[in-house]
């Protein structure tokens, strides 16, 4: 059956792709395809294009799109507004329901590392972990969300639990306004984790995600799995690796997160 379209405008700006975002935005809808009006692109005549779009490397669109409005947040708008969604194709009644508790573990921070998620779908569960030798606990966070979002093998309406704000905040609030500065945060300095960021970004954009914080130690039981889960990974990596190894590992991890200082140029 063809789903029911809800028409609607959005001035995509200062997105590194809008192009691309256009395509996560639409793959996220059930496998839906969006469709797409240009109506201005770098002054190209209009023309109708369905996704997947091309990638002119236009850094501002003006489209015009039909679309299961899922994951609208995906897309920074300037003026204008997304499509809303439309009753028939509400995630709820599409897409299969999942919940996620995920949580990140570091000693030393940074230093050894290990993430873990626990997913559930109806009566099945799912525990997956892994552990990195040099990391810290924000990293780890991050890694599990991403790991967790990429088990799921179709798009899904996603209950997500974690106990780390920095996650919950990070995903909720602070993503999109550092896409639109172009991974810059407000006083313009280099968003950290920018890779994990963006591996999370492209996760949560096939699925509808609601994201929920909750405290961390206080007996919430698949918390404390995951936490488990995730220190178990530190402990193999420390029988995996030696001391001296450990602390190479670290020394590399920590000269790779060091700034590049800026070169004066001849007149500064």
């Amino acid at each position: 059956m063809e789903p029911e379209w809800s028409p609607g405008r959005a001035r995509l700006q200062g997105l590194d792709d809008p192009f691309a975002a256009l395509d996560r935005w639409g793959r996220a809808g059930s496998n839906r395809p969006v469709r797409a009006l240009v109506l201005e692109q770098s002054r190209q005549p209009l023309r109708e294009i369905d996704l997947p779009l091309p990638r002119p490397g236009a850094s501002q669109v003006l489209v015009q799109v039909w679309a299961c409005a899922v994951c609208r947040t995906d897309l920074h708008v300037v003026d204008g507004e997304l499509p809303n969604p439309m009753s028939s194709t509400a995630p709820s009644q599409s897409l299969k329901k999942v919940t996620l508790h995920t949580d990140g573990a570091c000693e030393g921070n940074p230093g050894p590392g290990g993430w873990a998620a626990v997913l559930e779908h109806g009566a099945r569960t799912k525990e997956i972990a892994g552990g990195v030798a040099a990391t810290t606990n924000n990293r780890m966070e991050l890694q599990a969300a991403i790991a967790a979002l990429n088990a799921l093998k179709e798009p899904c309406e996603v209950e997500a639990f974690t106990d780390s704000e920095y996650l919950r905040d990070g995903v909720t609030e602070w993503l999109s306004a550092w896409k639109a500065r172009g991974w810059r945060t407000a006083d313009k300095k280099p968003v950290k984790n920018e890779d994990l960021w963006r591996q999370l970004d492209e996760s949560v954009a096939r699925h509808h995600v609601h994201w929920h914080w909750l405290k961390g130690h206080a007996g919430h039981p698949l918390n404390e799995r995951c936490d488990q889960l995730a220190r178990a990974e530190i402990d193999a990596l420390r029988k995996r690796f030696t001391p001296a190894q450990l602390a190479a590992r670290l020394e590399a991890f920590e000269q790779d997160r060091a700034p590049v200082k800026r070169q004066l140029g001849l007149f500064e």
